[in-house]
C-alpha cells in the first residue's frame, strides 16, 4: 500500500507541474494577444474616424456618436 500511495503522490505532483507549465506558456500568449487586439482596435478606430471625415463631416459623426453611446462603446 505504501508504494501505491507514493506513486499517487508523484503522479499528482507530475500532473500539477504539467498544469503549471501549461499556464506559464499560455499566460504570456494571452497578454500578447490582448496587446495586438488593442492595437488593431485603435487602428480600426482611426480608419473609422478618417472615413467619417471624408464621408459626411459633422452629421455622420454625430449619428455615429449617438449610435456608439447607445451601444455603450468605449469613449474617445
Amino acid at each position: 500500500m505504501k508504494a501505491n500511495k507514493g506513486f499517487l503522490l508523484v503522479d499528482s505532483m507530475l500532473a500539477m507541474s504539467i498544469v503549471v507549465l501549461i499556464c506559464m506558456v499560455i499566460l504570456p500568449m494571452l497578454q500578447t494577444m490582448q496587446h495586438h487586439y488593442e492595437q488593431a482596435y485603435q487602428e480600426v478606430q482611426h480608419y473609422r474616424e478618417f472615413y467619417v471625415e471624408i464621408k459626411g463631416g459633422a452629421q455622420v459623426h454625430e449619428v455615429q456618436r449617438q449610435l456608439c453611446t447607445q451601444q455603450r462603446c468605449i469613449p474617445e
